[in-house]
C-alpha cells in the first residue's frame, strides 16, 4: 500500500502539488496580506497546473454540462463590462469566479487512484482539526469572537469560522478508521466544533449542520448503522431544539432572531426589485450594491448617526441582480446537476463528505456573505466546495463536445496567467492605497494626492472595497490643497460611478453649500436623504441649508424630524449636538 502510494507520488507530481497547495491555502493566519497572497497562490497554482494539461499528463477530451455552464458564466460576466456603471467593479469578481471555476474543472480532470484519494481525505480531515484547534484556542484564551479582535487575528469573523468548520466536518466524520485513537480524536474535535457553533451564534452554520446531520442519520438508518445513528441523534436534537428556542434560551442563536434578520430580508426584497429592472443579464458583475442601494433601507437599520453599505448576505439574490436569470442559472446548474446525479447512498466515504460539503455551501450562502470569495476576502471554504463539485463530477456520465482539447488547454493557461496578473496588480494597489492615507494623515497632502492618483484607474480601480470611492478621497485631498475645481470634478465623478451611495451625494452637497450654491446643495442633500431617511447628518445638512435660505419654518421641521428619529434609533448623542447647534443658528438668524 505505502509502496504503491510512493510510486503514484513519483509518477503523478500534479497530485502531490494539489495536496500541498490545498493544505497551504487553508490555514487561518494573522497576516495583513494573507487574503491577497491566497488569491495569487490559487491563480499561480493554476498556471503551473496548465503545464500538466498542455503536456498531456491530464487529459481533456470533451466539455461536460458543468464545464459549458460555468464557462458560459465567465463569458457573460466578461460581457457585463458593456452594460455596467463602473467598469472597475467587474474585474475582481470576474477573476475570482474564473479561478474557482477552472480550479474545479482541473480537479474534475485529475485521474486519482484509490490510494491517493485517501491522501485527499486525510488532508481535509487534518485541515478540519487544525482550524478547529485554532478557533478553540481563540475561544479558550478569551478572544472576543464578536469583535474586531477575532477578525484581526484570524483574518475573518466568527461567522466564517463557523461556516468553515461545518463545511469540513463531514471529512472527519466519514474518515473510515478502526483505530481507537483516531475515533477519540474524531469525537473530541467534532464535539469542539459543535461547541464553537454555539459560542459563535452563527445561524447559517447551524442550519447547515442540522441539514447534513439529518442526511447522515437518514443514510445510517438505511444502512442499519445503529451505532452512528444513536451517536448523531442527541447532537441533532440538542442543536435543533436550541435553534428553535432562539435567543431567549441558553442556546443563544442571536443573529437568527427576527429583529436581526430584518436588514437581510430587506436586501432580499430590494434585490428582487433590482432584478426585475434588469431580469435577463443583470446590472453587471460586482454591481449588486448599485442596484440594491437605490432603495432606502432605513426601516431595517436602527442606527441614525452613520451610514454603511453592507455586502450581500445572500449569493442567490446577489447573482440575480448582477447577471440576471441567465447568469444565475449558468452558475447554479453545475451544483444542482452534481447533487441530483450523484446518488448519495452509492458514494464512497470521501465522496459523501464532498457531497455534504456542497450542501453546507449552498445553505450558508443563503445567510452569510463570508463563505464567498469577494474583494479583500479569500474563502478557502469556497475553494473546497468547488473542489468537491469537480471531484464528484469525475464519475458522472455527461455528453460533451468532443475534440476540444487543443484550444481548451491554452484557454485554461491564458485564464490562469491573467488571473495571476490581476491579483498581483490588485495586491499592489491595495497596499499603495494605504500609503496614500498615511501620507495624508502625516500632513503631506501633495504626496497623498500623487499616490492616490497613481492608484486610481477609471478602467481597473475606482473604489477601495466597494464602498469607498477613490474619487471621494481625491476630492477631499484636493479640498485640503485648495484646488476646488479638481475637488468638484472628483465629487461629480463619484456620483456618476455610484449614484446609489447617499454618502457621495452628501459629500457633494456639503461642498456646494460651502460654495454658497444653496439650491444645488439642497437638491443633492434631498437625494441623499431620500436614499436613507433616518441619517441625522443628511437631515442636519438640510436644516442648515434651510436656515441659510431664511426658510426657518422648514428648518424647524427638520429639527423636529431629528427628535422623532432619536426616539427609535441609536444616535450616539448626535441628535443633541445637532439640535443645540441648529438652535443657536436659528437664534442668530432671528436676531439679524
Amino acid at each position: 500500500m505505502i509502496g504503491e502510494l510512493l510510486q503514484t507520488i513519483r509518477n503523478r507530481k500534479e497530485l502531490l502539488l494539489t495536496v500541498v497547495f490545498m493544505f497551504f491555502i487553508s490555514v487561518l493566519v494573522s497576516f495583513s496580506w494573507w487574503d491577497d497572497l491566497q488569491a495569487i497562490a490559487l491563480s499561480a497554482f493554476l498556471v503551473v497546473s496548465s503545464y500538466f494539461l498542455i503536456s498531456g499528463k491530464i487529459q481533456v477530451n470533451s466539455l461536460s454540462l458543468m464545464d459549458l455552464s460555468w464557462l458560459g458564466f465567465i463569458v457573460l460576466g466578461a460581457m457585463s463590462i458593456f452594460w455596467s456603471t463602473d467598469l472597475s467593479l467587474v474585474w475582481f469578481q470576474l477573476a475570482s469566479w474564473s479561478m474557482l471555476i477552472i480550479w474545479s474543472i482541473y480537479i474534475k480532470r485529475l485521474s486519482i487512484p484509490t490510494s491517493f484519494e485517501k491522501i485527499f481525505h486525510l488532508t481535509l480531515a487534518a485541515i478540519f482539526i487544525i482550524v478547529t484547534a485554532e478557533n478553540l484556542f481563540g475561544m479558550l484564551t478569551g478572544i472576543s469572537y464578536s469583535g474586531e479582535q477575532w477578525q484581526k487575528i484570524y483574518r475573518n469573523n466568527s461567522n466564517y469560522s463557523a461556516c468553515y468548520l461545518v463545511s469540513l466536518l463531514p471529512f472527519i466524520w466519514y474518515w473510515d478508521s478502526k483505530q481507537v485513537v483516531y475515533k477519540f480524536i474524531n469525537g473530541l474535535f467534532a464535539g469542539s466544533a459543535l461547541l464553537l457553533l454555539f459560542r459563535f451564534h452563527a445561524s447559517g452554520a447551524i442550519v447547515a449542520f442540522l441539514i447534513i446531520a439529518g442526511i447522515m442519520i437518514s443514510n445510517y438508518l438505511r444502512n442499519q448503522d445503529w451505532f452512528k445513528w444513536i451517536y448523531l441523534l442527541p447532537i441533532l436534537l440538542v442543536l435543533g431544539g436550541g435553534f428553535l428556542y432562539q435567543y431567549e434560551s441558553m442556546f443563544a442563536v442571536g443573529d437568527f432572531t427576527w429583529a436581526r434578520q430584518t436588514s437581510r430580508i430587506f436586501f432580499i426584497e430590494s434585490s428582487w426589485l433590482s432584478f426585475l429592472k434588469e431580469p435577463l443579464v443583470g446590472w453587471g458583475l460586482g454591481h449588486w450594491h448599485i442596484g440594491v442601494y437605490e432603495y432606502d433601507y432605513s426601516p431595517s437599520y436602527k442606527v441614525a448617526y452613520g451610514y454603511k453599505q453592507f455586502y450581500s448576505h445572500n449569493l442567490y439574490s446577489r447573482l440575480l441582480v448582477e447577471l440576471g436569470i441567465i447568469g444565475f442559472l449558468l452558475f447554479f446548474i453545475p451544483f444542482i446537476y452534481t447533487l441530483v446525479q450523484s446518488k448519495f447512498r452509492l458514494l464512497n466515504p470521501f465522496e459523501k463528505a464532498c457531497y455534504l460539503n456542497i450542501i453546507v455551501y449552498l445553505v450558508t450562502i443563503t445567510f452569510n456573505a463570508i463563505p464567498t470569495f469577494h474583494t479583500y476576502h479569500f474563502s478557502a471554504m469556497e475553494l473546497f466546495t468547488f473542489f468537491s463539485v469537480g471531484y464528484l463530477n469525475r464519475n458522472l456520465v455527461s455528453n460533451g463536445i468532443g475534440n476540444i482539447s487543443p484550444w481548451f488547454k491554452y484557454l485554461f493557461a491564458i485564464l490562469a496567467i491573467l488571473g495571476t496578473l490581476w491579483f498581483g496588480y490588485h495586491a499592489k494597489q491595495h497596499n499603495t492605497y494605504y500609503q496614500s492615507l498615511k501620507a495624508e494623515k502625516a500632513g503631506d497632502v501633495d504626496k497623498a494626492i500623487a499616490i492616490m492618483e497613481d492608484v486610481y484607474s477609471p478602467t481597473f480601480k475606482t473604489t477601495h472595497d466597494f464602498t469607498t470611492g477613490l474619487n471621494n478621497k481625491l476630492a477631499t485631498f484636493y479640498l485640503k490643497k485648495g484646488d476646488k475645481k479638481k475637488a468638484e470634478e472628483n465629487f461629480k465623478k463619484s456620483i456618476e460611478l455610484n449614484p446609489s451611495n447617499p454618502m457621495n451625494l452628501f459629500a457633494y452637497a456639503n461642498f456646494l453649500k460651502s460654495e454658497q450654491n444653496l439650491e444645488e446643495a439642497k437638491k443633492f442633500a434631498l437625494s441623499a436623504h431620500e436614499k436613507h431617511t433616518v441619517n441625522l447628518r443628511f437631515i442636519n445638512l438640510l436644516a442648515e441649508i434651510a436656515i441659510e435660505q431664511k426658510d426657518l419654518s422648514l428648518a424647524k421641521e427638520y429639527m423636529e424630524k431629528i427628535r422623532l428619529i432619536a426616539k427609535n434609533h441609536a444616535t450616539d448623542g448626535m441628535d443633541r449636538r445637532y439640535i443645540n447647534k441648529l438652535e443657536k443658528k436659528l437664534n442668530s438668524s432671528n436676531t439679524q
